[in-house]
């Protein structure tokens, strides 16, 4: 079952069709598995080209893509229960800012890009519960305003409904999505790589 939706939600991906916008401020974890195929590979292709900032070691075995807005309290917590992995060179999250669930999150997202080091810029924001923020201007750049859209938009195309939503491949090479705050097993899944 899980694997007839998580096809259904990325067929729109091989397609080009856009999908309906979805309410992304539920917070209920959703887990959605699959055997590796075209259409993943697709998705995965798209997360890779996509605008990320990275988190930890570029050469760490497991890659997560992580959509988050800056306000959210619930990707602030997954970073924060990802430290150990990320921080033992286990994991690299590639985080993709989306600014979703106040008024000003686009505001907030577009200056921690406009940083002169955007991942530090982020680094700093979460470590600190956003307390150390950038200065935000009162106009977005264009194409801060573009990484912005950009990265919404794939986030609506694989039918996410919150933030975090989280993407990884596992170790038999299944692609996981995780929607919401992961579980601990699903953290403890998501964060050992043999």
């Amino acid at each position: 079952m899980r694997n007839l939706a998580l096809f259904l939600t990325l067929l729109p991906l091989l397609a080009g069709a856009q999908t309906p916008s979805t309410d992304i401020t539920s917070h209920q974890p959703v887990v959605q598995k699959a055997d590796y195929s075209p259409a993943e590979q697709a998705m995965w292709q798209r997360l890779g080209q996509a605008h990320w900032l990275l988190d930890g070691k570029k050469d760490a075995p497991r890659i997560i893509y992580l959509f988050t807005d800056p306000f959210c309290p619930y990707c602030r917590q997954f970073w924060q229960e990802a430290r150990p992995a990320v921080d033992a060179g286990k994991v690299q999250i590639r985080t993709l800012l989306v600014g979703v669930i106040k008024p000003d999150s686009q505001a907030m997202a577009a200056a921690i890009l406009s940083a002169l080091d955007p991942a530090k810029t982020w680094r700093d924001y979460e470590q600190s519960g956003g307390k150390v923020a950038p200065e935000v201007f009162s106009a977005i750049a264009p194409d801060k305003q573009k990484i912005l859209s950009d990265n919404k938009k794939i986030l609506i195309d694989l039918g996410a409904s919150a933030t975090p939503a989280i993407y990884y491949m596992n170790d038999n090479k299944q692609l996981q999505q995780v929607v919401g705050l992961p579980n601990s097993g699903d953290l403890q899944a998501m964060m050992n790589k043999k």
